[in-house]
């Protein structure tokens, strides 16, 4: 299913796809990014956990920190959180689903320039961290994400510094105000985000052939694998995972 007709289809409660292949299961849960430890989806990702009962997890962005209890876990990293500690509290191995912050860099640079790549990511992790709650105004932190990516080969230029990227910001986006609040809506909508859109969907599409791969691989294994992502993730890749399996 494409992006388009995605967005076209309602989007109510989480999207949950569970297939059996040669000796492996899948329970592919298709969350929304929550932090609220009172939403009803935590409970039941909770109770699918202890019904599938698997042997294998796979998470969402990178491995999480593990938090003392369920409930700091999913304020602070909502459904990515919770499936870290229901993890290690049952003694399940987990791992990312995702391709690394260099391949994605490397993949990204075949289609877009270095510095557009860098402010993609940048103002893609305001918006995940406004959303989560997190606290993006330590320019530190910027500067960070920035150096990372300015370690990957091709990344070593400008922007280098917050100060570097604010500068393109301006030029880049003259209407937006603050950058740190951008709206989700520049990475869906062309018309509003221009780049940022163009770079999102590739790279989804990018991490959706990996995350399929990794699945796949997995249950050839044998595993029983729980693995949570964002909802639009599950509903596209549904076809292509019904074939191969």
């Amino acid at each position: 299913m494409s992006w388009e007709d995605y967005i076209r289809q309602p989007r109510n409660e989480p999207y949950i796809l569970e297939l059996n292949s040669k000796g492996g299961s899948l329970l592919y849960y298709g969350a929304f990014h929550k932090v609220d430890p009172t939403h009803p989806q935590f409970l039941d990702i909770e109770q699918k956990w202890e019904e599938f009962q698997p042997t294998f997890a796979y998470c969402e962005g990178s491995m999480w920190p593990l938090e003392e209890s369920q409930y700091s876990a999913i304020e602070k990293y909502g459904e990515q959180g919770l499936v870290t500690f229901l993890a290690a509290r049952d003694g399940i191995p987990i791992e990312c689903i995702d391709p690394s912050l260099n391949d994605q860099a490397k993949y990204l640079q075949n289609y877009f320039q270095p510095h557009l790549v860098k402010v993609y990511y940048v103002m893609r992790q305001a918006a995940i961290n406004r959303m989560m709650k997190n606290d993006f105004h330590d320019s530190r932190y910027v500067n960070r994400y920035l150096q990372k990516l300015g370690r990957i080969y091709g990344y070593n230029k400008f922007p280098t510094n917050l100060g570097d990227f604010e500068r393109m910001v301006s030029l880049l986006f003259p209407d937006l105000d603050n950058w740190q609040k951008i709206p989700y809506s520049y990475f869906q909508c062309p018309e509003l985000g221009g780049f940022l859109t163009a770079i999102h969907r590739k790279l989804n599409k990018y991490r959706d052939r990996i995350m399929i791969k990794k699945v796949t691989k997995a249950l050839k294994k044998g595993k029983r694998v729980f693995a949570i992502v964002g909802r639009s993730h599950v509903v596209i890749q549904e076809a292509t995972l019904k074939s191969l399996l």
